[in-house]
């Protein structure tokens, strides 16, 4: 994280999938008040957490989709957001509520992003 940078959450997600991006990994999702960042672990204990890719909140669209139980590959509920350069990013969990709890995240911290 970056100086000054304030975090709201970090989740374990149980898939993840940015259109413009490339993982191979089970990503950790951090939410700060600047940006939401794809982590990974690393290290022979894999204790390290990595930073993979970031996108700041500015760049984000006020549309958000998220799923109705319906399976999307090994996991069933995801979150999908939309940036203003044509990406979208979407993390998958096995919960309802997991969802849920990070759709909530989401929308607290782009609520001051989106104005």
């Amino acid at each position: 994280m970056q100086a000054g940078e304030g975090l709201i959450a970090c989740v374990v997600a149980d898939g993840f999938h940015a259109s413009k991006h490339s993982s191979a990994f089970s990503p950790h999702i951090a939410v700060t008040d600047r940006r939401i960042i794809l982590l990974s672990r690393r290290g022979v204990m894999a204790k390290r957490l990595n930073e993979e890719a970031s996108w700041p909140l500015t760049i984000f669209t006020e549309r958000l989709n998220s799923n109705e139980g319906k399976a999307l590959g090994p996991f069933l509920y995801f979150v999908s957001l939309f940036t203003d350069n044509d990406e979208t990013i979407s993390t998958g969990f096995r919960s309802r509520q997991d969802r849920e709890e990070f759709k909530q995240m989401i929308v607290t911290a782009l609520g001051p992003a989106l104005g």
